[in-house]
Order: C-alpha cells, then sequence, then structure tokens
C-alpha cells in the first residue's frame, strides 16, 4: 500500500537554525538544496524561505527535496578609505558596494581641496551594514573669493593686507 499525497504536511523550517533543523534526527528524511543570501533581517544561519512551503501535502515515505534559503546575515562591506578622492571617485567607488546609500555634506577643511572628500562616517576600515547606515562623505566647500580666508580683510574704505604694527602699508590709501 503506497503512501498518498496528504499523508503528511511540510514542516516549517522559517526562522530557523539550519545547523539545527539538519542535525534534528525528526527531520532526516528531508534532503535540503541551499541557497544563501544576504538579509539584515535575519542571523547568519537562519532559515528564510522555503519550498515547499509549510502545511504542502507531503509523502510520508522516501526522500522529500525541500529547497531553502538561508541567511547569510547582515550585508558587511568594509568602508573604503576615499579621503582625499573626488566627490565623483568617492561616489564612484562606494556605487560598487551593493545596496549603499550615500549622503553629501558640506564640512571646510584648510588642508584639503575645493570637492575633495576630508572626512566619512563610517571611518575608512570600519565595517557597516548599508542597510541600515548611511555613509557620509564630508566635501570642502568651493570656496569662493568672497567667503574665503584669502581675500584681503576690509575697514571702512581700507585694504589692510598687514602692517598691524604701525608701519606704512603701501597697500593703504591715504585719506
Amino acid at each position: 500500500d503506497a503512501s498518498q499525497p496528504g499523508d503528511d504536511r511540510m514542516p516549517s523550517f522559517f526562522n530557523k537554525l539550519f545547523s539545527d533543523v539538519r542535525n534534528n534526527p525528526e527531520y532526516s528524511r528531508f534532503q535540503f538544496t541551499v541557497k544563501e543570501e544576504f538579509d539584515s533581517n535575519y542571523p547568519q544561519g537562519t532559515i528564510i524561505d522555503q519550498r515547499p512551503v509549510e502545511g504542502e501535502p507531503i509523502y510520508a515515505t522516501g526522500t522529500i527535496s525541500v529547497e531553502i534559503t538561508v541567511s547569510k546575515g547582515p550585508v558587511r562591506h568594509e568602508m573604503p578609505d576615499v579621503i582625499g578622492r573626488t566627490m565623483t571617485e568617492a561616489t564612484e567607488i562606494l556605487g560598487n558596494l551593493e545596496g549603499v546609500n550615500i549622503e553629501i555634506m558640506q564640512r571646510y577643511d584648510a588642508t584639503a581641496r575645493p570637492g575633495d572628500v576630508v572626512s566619512t562616517t563610517p571611518e575608512p576600515g570600519v565595517e557597516f551594514d548599508p542597510k541600515r547606515q548611511t555613509v557620509y562623505l564630508f566635501i570642502m566647500p568651493e570656496v569662493s573669493v568672497e567667503e574665503g580666508t584669502s581675500r584681503p580683510s576690509r575697514r571702512d574704505d581700507e585694504i589692510t593686507l598687514g602692517g598691524d604694527d604701525g608701519s606704512r602699508n603701501p597697500w593703504i590709501r591715504d585719506r
């Protein structure tokens, strides 16, 4: 007398550790085909999908093939060192990493060229999960002569380029 579908139902492996399922004698009749994928919502090793799904009729005897997807945990990237690179170069490098969300902020740094990355969050070498953390690039802003510190300071109608020691500055117009 052969077993018929419906004699038994597919158990749920969802949200169980694959190592526990694989080593459980109760599941010895199941043959697992495993696919792994990153998933920030489930720890590494956790079953996040199965086919056939829970509750489907299965044969009560013999080997049962089950396709399962196991979480590799969250995507983890190491923050590359893009400090000193142009904003374009930095965004291209980060664009090669899966799922990275980038925000550009301005930060003044007297040692940097306008448009270059002066710092990042996270810092270079630090691992991060792109689904849970935004990458911030802090860029040296373009500095115009009006905003920069390289312009002469103005006092009333005079232009001073120094001479605070009382010496006559040839650049000061006489009144």
